[in-house]
């Protein structure tokens, strides 16, 4: 069997399949991370919950301690929890929602994202609003809060995946077209 045709068997059909046209959730097992480095299933699920949205939440690396600690996917909120062995479960929400209300002071938006960022004083909240939707970083490291070496770490968890570059690769490997921001509007 080609690469193709097995992973439209693996991946592309079962991802379609486990996708409730009730409530729009995935029921799958395990854990599916979305890593940044290349296309994969959990960033199909992560584009298909908020199909407005030009960039997708990705974890950039893990630092040494940090790990994946679960994901909530459903129509309209793609949520990711990064567990910390210092700072305990569910120490990093990233959320991507279709559009927010940030509520911090300005800073700098990511290399390579149009759009804006900010913070709030306690640097706790992190915003980026970008056409099509926005993605939210939440840090909660209660009592294992230190000189910011921990919060630091947090944040670089967090990277950027561009829609219409996982919409090509998977037109190019698997010739399925993913609905959403640039390209025709998904059904129902």
């Amino acid at each position: 069997m080609s690469r193709r045709a097995t992973l439209a068997v693996t991946v592309v059909i079962p991802l379609l399949a486990a996708c409730s046209p009730q409530t729009g959730q995935a029921e799958l097992g395990g854990r599916i991370e979305p890593l940044c480095h290349e296309p994969n299933e959990a960033l199909i699920l992560i584009a298909q919950t908020v199909q407005s949205a030009t960039q997708l939440p990705c974890v950039a690396g893990y630092p040494a301690g940090w790990s994946y600690g679960g994901d909530d996917f459903r129509k309209g909120s793609a949520i990711y929890y990064l567990d910390s062995a210092i700072a305990g479960p569910n120490a990093v929400e990233v959320q991507l929602v279709p559009s927010c209300e940030a509520t911090g002071e300005p800073t700098d938006a990511p290399e390579g994202i149009e759009g804006s960022a900010s913070t709030n004083s306690t640097g706790e909240t992190r915003w980026f609003e970008f056409d099509g939707g926005c993605i939210v970083q939440t840090i909660a490291l209660g009592s294992a809060s230190d000189d910011g070496g921990l919060a630091d770490e947090a944040e670089l968890t967090l990277g950027f995946f561009d829609r219409a570059e996982l919409a090509a690769a998977l037109q190019d490997d698997y010739g399925v077209t993913l609905c959403g921001a640039g390209a025709e509007p998904c059904a129902g």
